[in-house]
């Protein structure tokens, strides 16, 4: 029996220490700087045209990032003008009572991250936005974060946290949620 006792332990240990230091880290530099997590939409219905709307599955990943991110506290939610990245945030909009802000596509690309980016840095606490493969290395990027590889259009499960400091030193995490 003691020894079932000692490797239940050890197991409890293994698998909720890697969890608890991710959230300690998060905690720890919330009070001094803004997170902002970014991530790509869930998974988008095909052959529906321009602006397609969520699969179940991409639906399911939606819920997947509200449970992901239910400990940490957010002030804003941005997304495109497009359902996906809308739909994407849905989940936590609802649950928090969060209004997504949009970020408008008017004027190209350039002046969608530009603008973006000052959106987000306006903002006084933790933000999600929701972006597309090819804007969130431009976004992550304008925020004053590293280059990242480029997103291919199949993966759908990377988050990235980036930290910034009140002196505007930047960090970034790079992981995945859901399944």
């Amino acid at each position: 029996m003691p020894r079932f006792l000692l490797s239940s332990l050890i197991l409890l240990l293994f698998f909720t220490t890697p969890l608890l230091a991710s959230e300690h880290k998060l905690s720890a530099i919330e009070p001094e700087g803004k997170v902002v997590v970014l991530v790509r939409h869930a998974e988008k219905q095909q052959n529906q045209g321009k602006d397609p709307a969520l699969t179940p599955a991409g639906e399911q990943r939606a819920d997947q990032l509200r449970l992901a991110l239910k400990e940490m506290s957010l002030s804003a939610l941005f997304a495109t003008p497009f359902k996906r990245t809308q739909e994407t945030l849905k989940p936590i909009s609802k649950s928090r009572d969060i209004a997504i802000k949009i970020m408008e596509l008017d004027g190209g690309i350039e002046k969608h991250i530009r603008e973006g980016a000052k959106a987000i840095k306006a903002e006084t606490g933790n933000v999600l936005v929701a972006g597309h493969s090819n804007t969130i290395s431009l976004l992550i990027s304008a925020l004053g974060g590293p280059e990242i590889d480029k997103i291919s259009e199949t993966d759908y499960n990377n988050i990235y946290i980036l930290s910034i400091s009140p002196d505007n030193k930047v960090g970034l995490i790079h992981t995945k949620y859901g399944d």
